[in-house]
């Protein structure tokens, strides 16, 4: 396979605060469209899709005997700024518990309504 083109590197004459917030993602487009013809990622989403299903999977071959990880609703996800490592896995088992709570009465009213359940 050739190898992508150079490419050049130039950054705005006047930074501004928003700068090193657009130059996290110019490095990802960077690569996108150095590599279409290679690779044929066209977009961000479709390469920061593949990318974090990479990470996913490192994580559940890593911690999960590489099964995957149940499913988590997007509010699910803890909120807020960032705590300490020990405040941060306190804070992902109380939820995973309030989380596992619901679940059960749910099935429970389902179970006194008569409604099936897979």
């Amino acid at each position: 396979m050739p190898s992508p083109p150079p490419c050049s590197t130039s950054s705005p004459s006047s930074p501004s605060s928003a700068w090193p917030r657009l130059r996290r993602l110019s490095r990802p487009r960077g690569a996108i469209m150095h590599t279409i013809p290679y690779e044929g990622v066209r977009s961000l989403s479709q390469f920061l899709s593949g990318a974090a299903m990479t990470e996913v999977e490192r994580l559940e071959a890593k911690y999960n005997n590489g099964k995957p990880f149940p499913p988590v609703g997007a509010r699910e996800l803890p909120q807020g700024r960032p705590m300490g490592e020990r405040a941060i896995r306190d804070d992902i088992e109380r939820q995973l518990d309030a989380n596992s709570a619901a679940r059960r009465r749910v099935r429970n009213d389902e179970a006194e309504n008569g409604e099936a359940h897979d």
